[in-house]
């Protein structure tokens, strides 16, 4: 049988993904010119803070629009939990 601790930081893990992956179809919604032009972006947003679920590229003012297509798609796949 696992031990708790075990049990725990394999949920950690999982959640970190997901708030990565999260991260990366914000981008690409919000940005995917940017995207399209500088796809290290996506790394960025990889390695952007864990408890992030959502990252702009250096620059973004914050008034970013997305995509209506691609935040539709983000509005679907994304975990609702994580959803701010």
């Amino acid at each position: 049988m696992p031990s708790q601790h075990n049990v725990d930081a394999l949920l950690d893990a999982y959640t970190d993904k997901t708030r990565a992956l999260d991260r990366v179809l914000w981008l690409i919604a919000h940005h995917s010119h940017q995207v399209a032009a500088e796809p290290s972006l996506v790394l960025q947003a990889v390695d952007a803070h864990p408890a992030a679920t959502a990252w702009c590229p250096p620059g973004c003012t914050g008034d970013c629009i997305p995509d209506p297509a691609l935040k539709a798609r983000l509005d679907t796949t994304a975990v609702p939990a994580l959803k701010g």
